[in-house]
């Protein structure tokens, strides 16, 4: 697409209008969307260590028996909480979503479409596969460089580890000086990998288009959406790869701010340098992380609108934003049903002749009739 630069320019524009106007909605929705989590995992971590947080009450120190106990409960809940968080993490992510497409139209969606997908089984059940279907297309995708890189990585190791094994065996003691040939084979394919995750990451991403397709018809199957959304970006992954750079001076400033107020906190000079390096860490994570990842997403459904115009919607632009004021298309009209044809008239059925009639033995002029002659 030859003027995908000066597309991305424009969405980014409007998103960055919609989101810093629609800041106070987007804190709401983010902060919404954590607090159920939060509060299963506060209640879960209390289930677990409740016997431990009992005899701290009590004034008694548990024993390395407890301890291990309460680890083991841990562990072992752990595929239970991460399947709870599933259940209600997918159907958060997809009201969450629904926000975000709204936002990118040029909609005021409220902070209760977050839960929206609550209210309904077809919503909810809609949200948890979409979010069971993104997490397998990534897994996918992964799988076959995280396994290459495994392989290589263990083999390496094995191989300098039989060296050292082999100069051990000779009398010359381990050699901690070589295996520059190991190391470099790690590091070429560390950075390989690195190279692989990011480009893969950027494939993967473009399956998140398939929540603008469902948001319009949650009847459509998760994987066929996924599928239809990737392939609007067939061909432009490196654009969107550049569209994904261009949002990184946000993320170098959210660090740079993140770890000033780190230090502040952890040099402690007094109680109100701290007080306040807690504060400003609670507002760069809520106010500045919170439009970074709303601008981000926002800008993607923008861009996705705009490449792939033609969606089940009224009349848009081409950024898919709806024209205001356009005059609504005209409906298409029936077509006239067929007049029918009036049926012939029955032809008159010929009825009797009448009888003729006597002739009339009387003139013309009406007078008597002649009398034959004698």
């Amino acid at each position: 697409m030859g003027n995908f630069a000066e597309i991305r320019k424009q969405v980014k524009a409007r998103s960055k209008e919609q989101v810093t106007e629609h800041l106070g909605r987007c804190i709401g929705v983010n902060v919404l969307f954590a607090l159920p989590l939060i509060l299963i995992l506060i209640i879960w971590m209390f289930i677990v260590f409740a016997p431990l947080l009992r005899l701290s009450f009590m004034g008694a120190a548990p024993s390395p028996a407890q301890v291990s106990g309460a680890l083991v409960n841990l562990y072992g809940s752990y595929f239970l909480l991460i399947a709870l968080m599933f259940f209600v993490a997918g159907p958060l992510t997809y009201g969450m979503q629904k926000f975000y497409i709204g936002l990118s139209r040029g909609e005021e969606p409220g902070v209760s479409i977050l839960f929206r997908p609550f209210t309904s089984l077809r919503s909810y059940w809609t949200g948890v596969k979409m979010s069971a279907c993104l997490a397998l297309r990534g897994w996918l995708w992964m799988l076959a460089p995280t396994v290459i890189y495994t392989v290589v990585l263990v083999a390496a190791t094995i191989s300098e580890a039989m060296r050292q094994s082999q100069m051990y065996g000779r009398g010359y003691g381990f050699d901690t000086t070589g295996g520059s040939g190991a190391g470099a084979v790690m590091l070429v394919a560390t950075i390989l990998f690195i190279i692989a995750v990011l480009i893969l990451s950027v494939k993967v991403g473009t399956y998140m288009a398939g929540y603008a397709l469902v948001h319009e018809d949650e009847r459509r199957g998760v994987w066929a959406a996924t599928r239809e959304g990737s392939r609007a970006f067939k061909g432009n992954l490196f654009q969107l790869f550049v569209f994904y750079l261009s949002f990184i001076g946000w993320y170098l400033l959210f660090f740079a701010l993140y770890i000033v107020c780190a230090l502040l906190n952890a040099m402690g000079g007094s109680l109100l340098i701290s007080a306040l390096s807690v504060i400003a860490l609670l507002c760069i994570c809520l106010v500045l992380g919170t439009f970074i990842g709303a601008y981000t997403t926002t800008s993607f459904y923008g861009l996705y609108q705009a490449i792939a115009p033609a969606m089940p919607r009224g009349p848009v632009d081409v950024f898919g934003v709806p024209i205001e004021n356009a005059a609504p298309a005209a409906a298409p009209q029936p077509a006239p049903l067929p007049t029918p044809e009036p049926a012939p008239a029955p032809e008159p059925v010929a009825g009797p002749e009448p009888a003729p009639a006597p002739e009339d033995q009387s003139g013309a002029d009406g007078g008597d009739a002649p009398t034959p002659e004698a």
